[in-house]
């Protein structure tokens, strides 16, 4: 059996890209903790669904 190439899509891209866009959030004054960031991500309403 031959391997797969990976795509450029797979998940393990979307992870890396994940993890670079919460690092540059976690930059934000105020979070001094992954909680915190939680906690300030959620009240800023960048998650709310767009009307």
């Amino acid at each position: 059996m031959t391997a797969t190439p990976r795509k450029p899509s797979s998940p393990v891209c979307a992870i890396r890209t994940t993890r670079v866009h919460i690092a540059k959030l976690a930059a934000t004054p105020g979070s001094g903790s992954r909680a915190q960031l939680g906690y300030l991500i959620g009240r800023s309403g960048i998650l709310d669904p767009a009307e």
